[in-house]
């Protein structure tokens, strides 16, 4: 069984258990809001801790956009 690790602390994550988030290169975040297909790098998995404080950060980033 292949087992997922967190993208941000490396944790292994339980089956069923990670979140997806997709990396905008544009602004470097990750999301699961959608990000055009130009701008994906793809999905990586992360825990729920980690996962709440990437989303987070890319709404900050986002705030800051004009």
């Amino acid at each position: 069984m292949i087992m997922n690790r967190c993208q941000k602390c490396g944790e292994i994550l339980k089956p069923n258990r990670e979140v997806w988030l997709e990396l905008n290169t544009k602004t470097f975040t990750y999301t699961d809001s959608g990000v055009p297909e130009k701008d994906s790098q793809g999905w990586f998995s992360f825990g729920a801790d980690c996962a709440r404080k990437a989303r987070l950060q890319h709404f900050k980033v986002m705030e800051k956009q004009p």
